[in-house]
């Protein structure tokens, strides 16, 4: 519409004739009829006046100087937002060659000299209603393709026989071609070129059946997963006359879907592999414990001394496996420091020179300004045996293990594609092997316990999975790519240290003298055969021992002796009451209480909270000696830090 202020509300006709007489009879006809009205001496004036006040309708005649009717119409017509201008051509020629280069020229409407104004009102009025109705349709044809285009999801629509008629910008994207590369064409060609065509196809689906489809499918042309959804639209008749085809990219999700699926997976394995060490641990203290018993009574030369010795041995080679299946679970203690990967892995390299094969050759490539991390040294020289241990196996043949480091960062679009990984800079170590590789199978099952491609007597099948937990208990990330002749690669993320980063290792003390008492010392334990090895144990050293099976018990029978009690030893995985509760009911009772905590389990976040100078924590199983020493140590420790003396059992 046109911009002058005075004539808002009427339709702008702009005249263009160079006849005075004929502008002036137009001016006072389109006046009269409501009309506003603009007048060009000639067509360059006119499409100069088109450019500036933006007319409704333009009347021009053909022969003009400077320039003609056909080449203003045409001018004018290139205009941005003229597309459906109305344009009445005005002649004094009848001939068909004349309307035939009017209308070629752009024109709307033509008409001949000498004029009929009012006929010609009426012609304009119905030029202007028209062209009202095209700008609502391409208005609304604009609106859709802008919407239709505004879509991340592939989006088009072919005819019945699968021809595409119409596709929107991701579906060009995602083919990688232009429009007029794809329209017209059978979608199959399109969209499934290199795959011979598309295996059970929906579209064709649909068309078979004339109802909808919706399917997970693999297009190797597009290089992903998409949820494809095809609908039928159907004509007045009822026959298919269009379908509308549209395919939304879930490679992403189905990549988290996967990821959070091993997680949750390892969880439960590691949360099952710590329930069967807490136990297992259990039955090896019965073990080692009666073995110790039965040891007091032969002499160190008697055949059946060394035969519990042999027991003992093996219980503790079994205490191993536990320690094992801790460390997958991520039970296990960590003794954490500021380390520099590049010389642990130089060391570990060293110490494979001479023991590797020497037909597998050794790479390095390890960053000079390598950030530090906090780990714990000989948990990073497990993860780096372990996976060389699998590398070596990988190549029977000989080959290459390269190890790398390197400063990474990774940012919020690769952590919502891995769960439970921070966005951040970590240190990426790299062990990569030119072995046989592993098929999408093995891959999927290589971190977890007892799992292993070789026979039971090459090994345990834990290698993997500890290092999956030694690095899930740095919080870390780790990834493995493998393919069948092609090696595997596995990637290590380690949070880079921080100068404000705890539980780093602490100072180990000297070993001490295991020696005895005469102390009293309650045992809280819901084993009973650990309660009695413990009671022979102690008892043989000159402790008083007095024996409770859970900790409610444990509290019954503090109070029955009037707090007469000089240490406690409390297994915290019991019914009725656990440990870690009755530890907290006997500290309000007697704050300096010294407490020594018992466990399968290794330590936890919330045990190293309630250690104290007077509450310290041991492991399941463990060796007589050590046993007794912390003990005593703890028992030393509290007699010269004790407030007061208290009353003796007798």
């Amino acid at each position: 519409m046109n911009t002058n202020t005075d004539s808002q509300k009427k339709p702008l006709i702009l005249v263009a004739d160079d006849d005075i007489t004929v502008r002036m009879i137009a001016r006072e006809c389109l006046e009269e009829s409501g009309f506003a009205v603009a007048e060009a001496e000639n067509g360059r004036e006119a499409v100069e006046l088109c450019s500036r006040i933006q007319p409704d309708t333009v009347m021009l005649d053909v022969q003009m100087p400077e320039m003609d009717g056909y080449a203003a119409c045409r001018e004018i017509r290139a205009m941005t937002g003229n597309e459906n201008l109305p344009i009445l051509m005005i002649t004094a020629l009848e001939d068909v060659k004349a309307i035939d280069a009017a209308y070629e020229a752009g024109a709307t409407e033509f008409t001949a000299k000498p004029i009929n104004w009012a006929i010609e009102v009426h012609r304009l009025r119905s030029m202007l209603r028209a062209a009202a109705m095209v700008k609502q349709v391409f208005l609304a044809k604009q609106e859709w393709e802008r919407t239709f285009n505004a879509l991340d999801e592939t989006v088009m629509i072919l005819d019945a026989d699968m021809a595409i008629i119409q596709a929107n910008d991701a579906a060009k994207a995602a083919v990688r071609n232009p429009m007029e590369a794809i329209l017209g064409r059978k979608c199959a060609d399109v969209f499934c070129a290199t795959q011979g065509g598309c295996a059970n196809c929906p579209v064709a689906e649909v068309v078979a059946t004339g109802k909808k489809k919706v399917i997970e499918q693999v297009n190797v042309c597009m290089e992903g997963t998409f949820l494809v959804s095809v609908f039928p639209i159907f004509d007045d008749t009822g026959n298919l006359s269009r379908i509308v085809y549209m395919a939304k990219d879930i490679t992403e999700r189905q990549q988290l879907e996967a990821e959070v699926r091993r997680v949750q997976k390892m969880e439960a394995v590691g949360t099952l592999s710590a329930g069967l060490a807490h136990d297992f641990n259990n039955l090896l203290q019965v073990i080692m414990g009666y073995s110790e018993i039965v040891s007091l009574g032969f002499s160190p030369e008697d055949k059946a001394y060394k035969h519990m010795e042999a027991v003992k041995d093996a219980a503790w080679r079994g205490s191993e496996i536990t320690r094992q299946l801790l460390t997958v679970s991520r039970k296990t203690e960590s003794r954490k420091e500021c380390l520099m990967l590049n010389g642990i892995v130089e060391s570990v390299v060293k110490l494979l020179g001479r023991t590797i094969p020497k037909m597998i050759s050794l790479d390095l490539d390890l960053e000079e300004n390598l950030s530090a991390v906090s780990a714990d040294a000989a948990q990073i020289d497990q993860i780096l045996m372990n996976l060389a241990v699998n590398a070596r196996h990988a190549m029977p043949q000989g080959g290459k293990l390269s190890f790398e480091t390197r400063n990474v960062e990774l940012d919020h679009k690769y952590c919502r594609l891995h769960p439970n990984v921070e966005p951040g800079a970590y240190v990426q170590l790299s062990v990569a092997d030119t072995g046989c590789g592993m098929d999408e199978e093995t891959l999927s099952h290589i971190f977890e316990p007892f799992f292993t491609t070789r026979s039971p007597d090459k090994g345990t099948g834990l290698g993997l999975a500890m290092v999956y937990g030694i690095v899930q208990k740095h919080d870390g990330h780790l990834l493995c790519y493998s393919e069948e002749g092609e090696g595997t690669v596995f990637k290590i993320y380690l949070p880079v240290f921080e100068d404000d980063a705890g539980g780093l290792a602490a100072d180990l003390g000297q070993e001490e003298e295991a020696v005895g008492g005469n102390e009293a010392i309650l045992v809280v334990d819901d084993v009973a055969e650990i309660r009695h090895i413990a009671k022979k144990l102690l008892s043989n050293v000159g402790y008083r021992v007095l024996l409770a099976d859970d900790g409610q018990n444990a509290l019954d029978v503090h109070a029955a002796v009037g707090g007469n009690i000089d240490f406690v030893i409390l297994d915290l995985n019991m019914p009725v009451m656990g440990g870690l509760e009755c530890l907290d009911n006997l500290r309000k009772r007697d704050p300096e209480l010294s407490v020594l905590l018992a466990s399968g389990f290794a330590q936890s976040e919330e045990i190293q909270k309630r250690l104290a100078d007077n509450v310290d924590f041991i492991g399941k199983p463990y060796h007589e000696k050590e046993f007794l020493r912390t003990i005593r140590r703890m028992l030393d420790q509290a007699g010269q830090t004790r407030s007061g003396d208290k009353p003796r059992l007798s």
